[in-house]
Formats: C-alpha cells, structure tokens, sequence
C-alpha cells in the first residue's frame, strides 16, 4: 500500500513538471554572396553529380570529429535538411556565381538537357573537429554529360578554421571550404573549357 502511495505520488509529481521543451537548434549551409570581380559567362550546361557524402554523415545531427577513429553526434544541433541535400545546393549556387553558365542542373539529368560537363564529386571528409576547425576531402570528375568521356580529374584538402567553438563558426567554416572547393572546380573547368 505505501509503494502504491509513492509510485501514485512520484507519476503525479512527474505529470506536473508537463513535457519538456525541445532544446534542437537547426543548421543549414549558405552559399557565397556574388564574386568581387566580374566573371565571364561560360558557354555551357553543367550537371552537378552524383554527389556522395560519407555514409556517418547520412544523419540529422551535426558530427564533431573527436580523433582519427572517435566522432560525437551533437544532442542538439540539427541540420535542417540532409547534409548531402545542402552540400548540393551550395555547390550549384556557388558554380552559377563562379562560372555563370548558360544552364546547371541536378543528376540525373535528362539527355535532352544537352549537358555540356557533368562534374561528379565524392566527399570522404565533411565536418569539424573540437576547435571548431573544418576539413573537407573530396574528389571529383569532369565527364561528358553522359558520363562515357572523362575530360579531367582533381582532388582537394581544404581546411577552414571555426572561428570560434560554436556550431555556427563551424557551419560558416563548412560553407566557406564548400565555397573554396567551387571555386577549384570552376577554375579547372574553364581551363579546361579553353583547351578544348
């Protein structure tokens, strides 16, 4: 009868305190704001993809790399749409700035999009660390739009630093490596351009 008691009275101090709020903040990349300089508008349509992200990053929270073999997923810190989602969104707006092509799209694309160079990249590092530093590996190919003709390669480490140990330093130094890498691939692309 006394643990009836308790229990009865424990449930009812625990309906009281009600639901607890949601302490999730959310997180999206941006892109960069339009070149300083002038760009020259290139003559052609790009398609951007397939973009791979590594498979640990497939999630809604933020990863924070601990060590070469630790990572922490954030309590709280949200992305607000899948990473690889946004990765790719960034990734078009910063080529459309850079390079001012007649038309970009999105794989797969349809071939009667005509595409002039479709740029395939894959990520194998995408996120912070303990400082809030960021590091971005990635690899990509510059291929005819269906795929059969490999005009070029390259590969980057880029690192940013966080600026502060806050998870929106890191964002920001996220969105300025994806902003970096653009700007690699637009110039190897017009290089490229000219060559042919």
């Amino acid at each position: 009868m006394i643990r009836r008691a308790a229990l009865l009275s424990v449930l009812a101090a625990t309906a009281c305190l009600g639901p607890r709020p949601d302490a999730s903040t959310f997180y999206v990349l941006s892109s960069m704001a339009s070149p300083a300089a002038q760009v020259s508008p290139l003559d052609v349509t790009l398609g951007v993809g397939p973009v791979v992200i590594p498979d640990y990053l497939d999630r809604s929270e933020l990863v924070t790399r601990l060590s070469e073999h630790q990572l922490a997923l954030s309590p709280t810190a949200r992305w607000a749409e899948p990473l690889d989602v946004g990765v790719v969104r960034v990734l078009h707006s910063n080529l459309a700035r850079l390079l001012q092509p007649d038309e970009i799209v999105g794989f797969p694309w349809y071939a009667s999009q005509a595409v002039t160079y479709g740029i395939a990249i894959e990520f194998t590092r995408l996120e912070a660390d303990a400082s809030g530093a960021v590091e971005v590996d990635a690899a990509w190919t510059i291929a005819s739009g269906d795929h059969e003709e490999v005009f070029d390669r390259g590969e980057a480490t880029l690192r940013e630093p966080g600026g502060g140990v806050t998870t929106e330093a890191s964002v920001a130094a996220l969105s300025r490596a994806l902003e970096a890498l653009a700007a690699r691939i637009s110039a190897q692309l017009r290089d490229l351009h000219r060559a042919r």
